[in-house]
């Protein structure tokens, strides 16, 4: 589980008693990783996403908010699929320019690419065996939208929003590369 606290101490959600930090958000599995807080639909409601790694293999996306009024945020969606093994946070990033965000979940061989809704967009896979955190930015001028970067091996790659590697400009290296 997740746990966040105030500045003062006290539990962000679900003080029924003070004495005790109660979890945040309930996940099963183990975090290997940090997680991912930012909007999805350009709506000012904020969403939280967490991978769990060994035993579950989960993405978990939870809404900030607690409209239920069970003292935890409530879960927008859960996907389970053994794609992934993630030691990397995830990246929560409008790709296309259409004002609705993509999760983007790094995995152990793969990269996952999740609709706002938690349906899968894309799965990039046949990356190198190793866990790398990509990166999102805007690198090709006049673009509608972000790209992603990604770690393989010896080579920085470049991915477009629905996950077609856009080769010129991709980048082969000399030595391995862990993070861009």
């Amino acid at each position: 589980s997740l746990i966040a606290v105030r500045a003062s101490g006290e539990d962000l959600f679900n003080d029924k008693d003070n004495h005790v930090i109660e979890p945040f958000a309930p996940t099963q599995g183990n975090f290997l990783n940090g997680v991912a807080i930012g909007e999805l639909y350009d709506d000012g409601e904020q969403y939280l996403v967490s991978v769990t790694y060994s035993g579950a293999n989960s993405v978990y996306c939870h809404k900030t908010s607690d409209n239920d009024g069970d003292g935890f945020p409530d879960l927008y969606w859960k996907k389970d699929t053994v794609l992934i093994k993630s030691k990397c946070s995830p990246i929560i990033s409008d790709l296309d320019g259409d004002n609705i965000s993509e999760v983007i979940v790094p995995s152990k061989g793969n990269l996952i690419i999740f609709e706002a809704n938690g349906e899968i967009r894309n799965v990039i896979m046949n990356l190198d065996d190793s866990y790398r955190q990509p990166a999102v930015a805007s690198i090709i001028p006049n673009s509608k939208g972000k790209q992603l970067i990604v770690p393989d091996g010896k080579n920085l790659n470049v991915y477009d929003a629905n996950g077609e590697k856009i080769s010129n400009y991709s980048i082969s290296l000399s030595a391995t590369v862990s993070s861009p």
